[in-house]
């Protein structure tokens, strides 16, 4: 039960074997190991995996559990999405769905949660080099679904650029300020 729900995790937030591995500092191979079942992670860090995978550790084990994380990621927006989004929010101050066409309603169960990380987000790319994943997960306690959301939506505005050598983001510092417009 736990090496398919590990791989089933991973693949409901889109994530790979190698970025598991490079957030815990082990092997690629390990962490196919353990989706094959050919071995298990030491319990010690199990919640080290959960909190990459912004999970509990009951997913792990539990059908249950493990249905309700991949239902909440399953209603995560698209890349196209998010970007269209945190730019409507951000500019306004709200997100509007049109009811119908005469009444527009403000809809805050629209709002992505990266959202809401935006004003610490701009901190993160003025102090540091580069993004990682990893970076934006501990300096944000966040998860990797959300972390990745985030990436996506500053790629979408171009203020990062993966570095074709690594899991690396570079920031292009003199785009910074497209972030001042949505914070207004």
């Amino acid at each position: 039960m736990f090496c398919d729900n590990l791989k089933r995790i991973r693949l409901s937030v889109g994530a790979r074997q190698d970025d598991l591995a490079k957030y815990l500092n082990i092997s690629k191979q390990s962490v196919s190991k353990w989706e094959n079942g050919h071995s298990i992670p030491s319990i010690d860090i199990l919640p080290k995996i959960a909190e990459f995978y912004n999970c509990t550790i009951n997913a792990f084990f539990s059908e249950y559990e493990l249905a309700i994380f991949e239902k909440m990621n399953s209603n995560a927006p698209s890349k196209d999405d998010t970007i269209e989004l945190l730019a409507t929010i951000l500019s306004d101050g709200e997100y509007l769905t049109e009811k119908s066409e005469d009444e527009p309603f403000c809809s805050t169960s629209s709002i992505p949660t990266e959202a809401l990380f935006l004003p610490r987000v701009k901190e993160l790319i003025i102090e540091s080099k580069s993004l990682s994943f990893a970076l934006i997960q501990s300096k944000l306690g966040v998860g990797y679904a959300l972390a990745a959301r985030i990436i996506d939506a500053l790629c979408g505005l171009g203020i990062i650029v993966q570095n074709e050598d690594s899991l690396l983001y570079v920031i292009d510092k003199s785009k910074i300020y497209l972030i001042d417009a949505y914070l207004n």
